[in-house]
């Protein structure tokens, strides 16, 4: 998620809220000292506090905003897949495999990264450029002799976990 915090002096704050917003569609803005179309605003006095309780409220709103289906378009029809039916997404170039709790496969084609803006950052962690896991998925994390992890999935899955994202896994499991 991309965030823009901008300053109340700066010009014409409207028509840059916009412009970046049309340009950067998955970009959150949060304005300091101005009520614009944002989703908080901080004061500059109470700086820190402030920052803070606005980024709280952009993950409140965030939550609010993620998607419940994945529409799949496919020949003659668009099939909807809850999100609730995904364990966990694999991805290669501009497709991504979708793998449901019941054990089926579906096809999407769409990036990852786009992927991963409509899933709920509570309940899905992405553990390598290539993969999305489902917290309640997961059965354990294993480590190899040579520092490297891979998560079991509750299905027998296993899947790498890329050095990139070594560390935000880790911090789930303490």
């Amino acid at each position: 998620m991309k965030v823009l915090i901008l300053d109340n002096e700066q010009l014409a704050i409207d028509n840059l809220t916009s412009l970046v917003q049309e340009h950067y569609p998955d970009c959150e803005v949060i304005a300091s000292d101005t009520p614009l179309k944002a989703v908080d605003i901080f004061f500059k006095e109470h700086q820190l506090s402030s920052i803070k309780h606005a980024l709280d409220n952009l993950n409140q709103h965030k939550s609010k905003t993620t998607h419940k289906i994945v529409p799949i378009k496919e020949v003659g029809k668009i099939r909807v897949i809850s999100i609730e039916d995904i364990e966990y997404l694999s991805g290669s170039g501009n497709y991504v495999e979708i793998f449901l709790k019941s054990g089926q496969m579906v096809l999407h084609r769409e990036k990852m990264s786009t992927m991963e803006d409509k899933l709920d950052h509570q309940e899905f962690i992405r553990i390598h450029r290539s993969s999305i896991v489902r917290f309640s998925a997961i059965s354990e994390l294993m480590t190899s002799k040579r520092g490297d992890y891979t998560v079991k999935l509750k299905n027998g899955t296993e899947l790498p976990v890329s050095r990139q994202f070594k560390a935000e896994i880790l911090s789930y499991f303490r």
